[in-house]
């Protein structure tokens, strides 16, 4: 027999197409949970069941506390994101579950109100926060998927309105297991590479297919991202928590790239009319400037610089005249002044002339009196020791002294042989002398 295979390469066979098929490596599956048991290991293993078809799946912890909300039971139906799993000593297969959501609308919703409840309460949709768009774009970031038709209708929009515009596009997952971090490092990786606003790209879709767009990561990356984010998701029915955090909110890509570019066509309108504009305001400030200059001119000729100088030549001659006038009279008042002054000054010079002459001789009277010249001319002498120092007194002398002896006519050196001192006692007035 030919072409016969063993079970394990049947199973390893079929392990290595499921593991290499894009579809079952994320998929979402819908159906009732049954046999929920959760584990001590933290693990979540339950059955997915409808009608005639039942499906093993297994959610392990780390994925619990990112990707489940609520605490799953018998009976709940549920969507699980998912990739598909054989196990091959057993050849059996099973759902490894990574997110799940309820299915209903109210469930759904339930989950969708309380993350909500929770941002808005955070702030996160606070008008003071959003940043406005810039006027002028020149590099804008897109966020979609690629290619798809979100990704066409926004560079075809963008370029139609401004040709100049460059376009950067970061090809993400906008659904599946691996949409929410696709989204994320797109905001990011655009973020560094600076570009003026980003948009959020997604052609619509159930309310399934957008619950990327509600996950707590991506609202938190939109909140936190520095360069201003449009959102078109395009889904009116329940607006998705990223439009509500986003800075500017549109209904579709069209729009988003509407929102984001300035048409050129109507700056160049602008600059017409700007240009016009100038060009208005400058032929009415020339036309003012020419009315002021005519003016201006008329006003010179009728105030001529020879008449002003003539006026003023007359008008100096004037001064001169007065002004030596004046000088004249003022010389003639101040010589007779001045004359007057110094006979006064004659006469008063002459009277205190006679009482200081008078004075001097006075004076002159007391010195002669008391001048040593005419003690010396009556036989005094004047004495001087050694040093040129007045001997006025004999305590002043000693024995051997040499001194000088001054007369009117001349000098004489002599020698101290002794010194006689006085004393007097006051009791008895008594005199004796002192050999010295």
């Amino acid at each position: 027999m030919k072409n016969v295979y063993s079970v394990s390469w049947v199973n390893a066979y079929l392990k290595d197409m499921i593991s290499n098929d894009i579809l079952l490596k994320s998929l979402y599956v819908k159906g009732e949970a049954s046999n929920v048991k959760y584990h001590s290991s933290g693990h979540l293993y339950f059955t997915l069941k409808e009608k005639d078809a039942i499906i093993q799946c297994a959610m392990f912890s780390g994925y619990q506390k990112k990707g489940l909300s609520f605490r799953l039971k018998d009976g709940d139906e549920v969507i699980v994101r998912c990739s598909v799993d054989l196990y091959e000593k057993g050849g059996t297969y099973k759902l490894k579950v990574t997110e799940m959501y309820p299915t209903g609308a109210g469930k759904i919703n339930e989950a969708y109100e309380k993350l909500k409840a929770e941002l808005e309460e955070m702030g996160m949709f606070d008008p003071c926060y959003k940043r406005e768009l810039p006027e002028y774009v020149n590099r804008i970031g897109v966020v979609a998927a690629y290619p798809g038709e979100a990704v066409h209708d926004i560079i075809e929009n963008a370029t139609k309105r401004n040709p100049y515009i460059e376009i950067l596009v970061y090809p993400s997952y906008v659904q599946g297991e691996q949409a929410v971090q696709s989204i994320v490092n797109g905001i990011h990786a655009l973020e560094k590479m600076e570009v003026d606003t980003i948009i959020l790209g997604r052609g619509g879709g159930s309310v399934e297919d957008l619950w990327a767009f509600n996950e707590r990561l991506v609202a938190e990356t939109i909140f936190n991202c520095e360069i201003p984010i449009i959102s078109a998701i395009g889904h009116e029915k329940q607006v998705p928590i990223a439009d509500l955090v986003a800075d500017v909110r549109v209904s579709t890509p069209t729009a988003a790239a509407v929102a984001a570019t300035q048409d050129v066509s109507e700056i160049f309108l602008q600059f017409e009319a700007y240009e016009r504009r100038c060009f208005q305001i400058m032929s009415r400030k020339v036309g003012t400037m020419k009315m002021q200059l005519q003016s201006s001119e008329k006003r010179l000729q009728s105030l001529s610089p020879k008449n002003k100088l003539k006026e003023q030549k007359i008008r100096l001659r004037h001064y001169e005249e007065r002004m030596e006038q004046n000088m004249k009279v003022r010389l003639e008042k101040d010589q007779y002044r001045l004359q007057r002054n110094t006979d006064m000054l004659e006469r008063d010079f002459e009277r205190c002339f006679e009482q200081y002459k008078h004075h001097f001789a006075i004076l002159a009277g007391k010195m002669e009196a008391v001048s040593p010249l005419k003690r010396l001319a009556s036989g005094y002498a004047f004495v001087k020791n050694e040093e040129g120092k007045k001997i006025s007194s004999a305590s002043q002398l000693h024995k051997q002294d040499v001194v000088s002896l001054h007369y009117l006519d001349g000098f004489a050196d002599a020698l101290i042989k002794e010194v006689h001192m006085n004393l007097e006692e006051k009791n008895g007035n008594r005199k004796e002398i002192e050999h010295r």
